[in-house]
């Protein structure tokens, strides 16, 4: 089981290097296992978590897909799943027949689900530290740019500081980091109700 603990530093991160987001995505499987075979499961996931919190664009689908179901009163199983994700036409984009299959036969995510959904929520917290320290240095970055495009335009560098010029050149030819939008905290009123009921 993978560790609390990270050797990252968001401050020294930005939303363009490949790879670097935390996420887990056997924990997201095993969430997602759980609210298809356990009703208990079912009800807390859906309270307790956003698509935000779904690092892979097919987890996130499914998730969706499983609170739209909910919502309408229909069974969450991996046949009506895959009926209902096909008259969206998104069955093939998560992986088809065979990957609602698997989660559904993971009987085993019913002994860790809870520590799974928290998982997820510590791999989201940190996703979301990533992408502000991108937004704050980003600014920062041009600023820094600007000024030193202004300097060199009144005059020549030192000339025993070329590598500072150069490494300032190759930052600002670098494209800004990519505005992200804020993680949703809104939970479905109608499985708050039916849950309380």
């Amino acid at each position: 089981m993978p560790s609390d603990d990270y050797d990252i530093n968001p401050t020294r991160m930005t939303v363009s290097e490949p790879g670097v987001m935390p996420q887990d995505r056997e924990a997201e499987s095993s969430v997602l296992s759980a609210m298809m075979i356990s009703p208990d499961a079912l009800q807390e996931c859906l309270i307790e978590l956003t698509p935000d919190d779904f690092y892979f664009p097919a987890n996130q689908t499914i998730f969706l897909a499983v609170r739209e179901m909910f919502n309408r009163n229909q069974p969450v199983d991996s046949i009506s799943l895959a009926d209902y994700l096909k008259s969206t036409g998104e069955l093939e984009k998560i992986g088809g027949r065979s990957y609602l299959l698997g989660l559904a036969n993971n009987s085993l995510a019913l002994l860790g689900w809870r520590r799974h959904m928290e998982m997820l929520h510590r791999d989201t917290t940190l996703r979301k530290m990533i992408l502000a320290s991108a937004q704050i240095t980003a600014p920062a970055a041009r600023s820094s740019c600007t000024n030193a495009q202004e300097t060199s335009s009144h005059g020549a560098p030192p000339a025993d500081a070329p590598d500072a010029s150069e490494s300032m050149a190759t930052r600002c030819s670098q494209p800004a980091s990519q505005d992200v939008g804020s993680h949703s905290a809104t939970r479905p009123a109608s499985v708050v109700a039916r849950r309380s009921a």
